[in-house]
């Protein structure tokens, strides 16, 4: 990975001062961030589809006293979330010597995370709450659940086509509906290559780039634009065994394709930082 290293004169500017100028902020901005009015801003949380059964199993446990375990993902919003959950338990007199934070070692993420995943097994954990990660840990829940131990989910991630579990949500006539996004991803060099060998329907991937909004006037003289993603690191997860891609064999191949996490093989992919040269580009 390429960086171009810019050199700015901060010399007697606070710290709080450069942070904002280089996130286009002024005093206003944070100050209205900090004092938002969440009725404003916000929908009820209860449009969220199975928040009745969230907070059914949490108040059960919490009634119990059960051993809660918390995985804190070692990102901002991981960290925020994990201590929101925690002291909101302290707060509540919960006793606290029944409560564990789970930590990662380095940057890894949800239970994917093979030695915490063994650490979360071997625990007394009762009720294990995955704040921001696990919404496509599916495998790994159920052999958690399997062994007795209850895991309550609130992430925001988008579920993969092979997961049981809909992303879906109440609109404001408290109907379900299935929320599906498009996006157009860019590829270049050995990436693109590498895409054009392992892209199948339905398998799971993770994208890591940047977004790039292109400008254009059509016949009619009206302005368009479209949003896409160029790729700059991208992780295949295992291919399914069979061709078929309906929703209900995607789920049996990903039922009968369980790999322990000691079998798992990710491949990974980095791009190269020059796009101008790029020799070959595939978009999917």
């Amino acid at each position: 990975m390429k960086y171009n290293i810019k050199t700015i004169d901060t010399f007697g500017q606070s710290l709080k001062s450069i942070v904002l100028k280089n996130r286009n902020l002024t005093e206003e901005d944070v100050y209205k961030l900090f004092n938002l009015d969440l009725g404003k801003v916000a929908e009820s949380p209860f449009q969220i589809f199975g928040m009745d059964n969230g907070i059914k199993l949490f108040m059960q446990e919490f009634d119990k006293q059960s051993n809660i375990g918390i995985i804190c993902d070692p990102d901002v919003d991981g960290f925020c979330s994990t201590a929101t959950i925690y002291l909101f338990l302290k707060k509540a007199n919960y006793p606290m010597n029944r409560v564990r934070v789970f930590f990662h070692e380095g940057k890894m993420h949800s239970l994917k995370d093979e030695k915490l995943f063994k650490e979360i097994k071997k625990s007394n954990v009762e009720l294990l709450i995955t704040p921001d990660c696990c919404t496509n840990d599916e495998r790994e829940i159920k052999m958690l659940l399997d062994m007795g131990k209850k895991v309550l989910t609130i992430d925001h991630h988008i579920k993969s086509e092979d997961n049981k579990l809909q992303n879906v949500y109440k609109n404001q006539n408290g109907e379900g509906v299935n929320e599906v996004s498009y996006f157009d991803i860019e590829t270049y060099k050995t990436l693109a290559d590498a895409c054009e060998k392992n892209c199948d329907k339905g398998r799971g991937m993770r994208v890591v780039g940047r977004l790039k909004q292109n400008r254009w006037k059509s016949a009619d003289g009206k302005m368009n634009s479209k949003i896409s993603i160029i790729a700059e690191h991208i992780e295949f997860k295992p291919r399914f065994s069979k061709k078929d891609d309906s929703a209900e064999n995607l789920n049996a191949i990903a039922e009968a394709n369980k790999a322990s996490p000691d079998e798992e093989v990710k491949m990974e992919y980095d791009a190269a930082c020059d796009y101008e040269e790029a020799a070959s580009e595939v978009s999917f």
